[in-house]
């Protein structure tokens, strides 16, 4: 056998079906088991559920939405004519930063 050609090609026999391989193959190691681990000890009780907490009454939306409103109407406002001379913005920026920080708790 010659060192570029590892194998021979085995020849075949009249009835198409393969003679014994020229060079015997290697068969493949098989590799350890991984051992599993043993739960000993039982799960335990199981957690209760966590209690949901109910919607958010309809007063709280409304007011929600009426802080952005109000905020958004006096920061355009504030733009258009000067109110509180130059108070109005903040206020305005307040009350969207109140509605917004009020939508963090809406359910």
């Amino acid at each position: 056998m010659r060192v570029d050609e590892p194998y021979r090609v085995a020849k075949t026999d009249n009835r198409n079906r393969p003679a014994e391989p020229a060079v015997m193959l290697a068969a493949m190691p098989v590799s350890k088991n991984r051992k599993k681990k043993k739960n000993s000890s039982s799960p335990g009780p199981a957690r209760p559920a966590p209690k949901r907490k109910p919607p958010s009454p309809r007063w709280y939306v409304i007011t929600m939405f009426a802080a952005m409103g109000v905020g958004v109407l006096l920061v355009i406002l504030n733009y258009v004519f000067t109110f509180f001379g130059g108070w109005g913005l903040w206020v305005g920026l307040a009350s969207l930063a109140a509605g917004f920080l009020m939508t963090t708790n809406y359910r």
